[in-house]
C-alpha cells in the first residue's frame, strides 16, 4: 500500500533529547541535507538510503531536512519514512511515510521542518 503523506511536514514542539530517523527505500538515488539552525554548516546524509539515518536533535530552533530523490528503475515506488522519537522511546505525533511513483527520470524533493520545544 502506497505511503499517502505529502512531500511536506513540519513536526513541532519536539522535546529536548529526541532524535529524526529518515530512510528511503526502494529504487532510487537519495540524499538529504540538514541545517541544525545552529550553525552555519548544512550537513550532506548520504546513508538515508536504505538507512536508516539517525540524528540526535539539538534542543533549539527549527532545523530543516530537505531530502532529495531520483527513481532509477520503472515499477517500484519509492518510500521516504521519517520518525521523531522522544527521550521515552515514544513517536512525536505521527510518522511520516511519502510515495514517489513513476519512472526516471522521475525526482522528487521533501521537506521535513522540526520545531523544537
Amino acid at each position: 500500500m502506497a505511503c499517502t503523506d505529502p512531500d511536506f511536514k513540519r513536526w513541532t514542539k519536539i522535546p529536548p533529547g529526541s532524535t529524526y530517523e529518515l530512510s528511503v527505500t526502494g529504487p532510487a538515488v537519495a540524499f538529504a541535507k540538514f541545517d541544525d539552525d545552529g550553525t552555519s554548516s548544512i550537513d550532506t546524509w548520504t546513508d538515508i538510503a536504505p538507512g536508516p539515518h539517525v540524528e540526535p536533535l539539538s534542543p533549539k530552533g527549527v532545523h530543516t531536512v530537505f531530502i532529495f530523490l531520483e527513481v532509477v528503475a520503472a515499477g517500484t515506488p519509492v518510500e521516504v519514512k521519517a520518525t521523531v522519537t522522544t527521550p521515552k522511546g515514544k513517536v512525536h505525533q505521527t510518522a511520516f511515510c511519502h510515495t514517489v511513483a513513476g519512472g526516471p527520470p522521475t525526482q522528487d524533493v521533501v521537506q521535513h521542518d522540526l520545531e523544537m520545544l
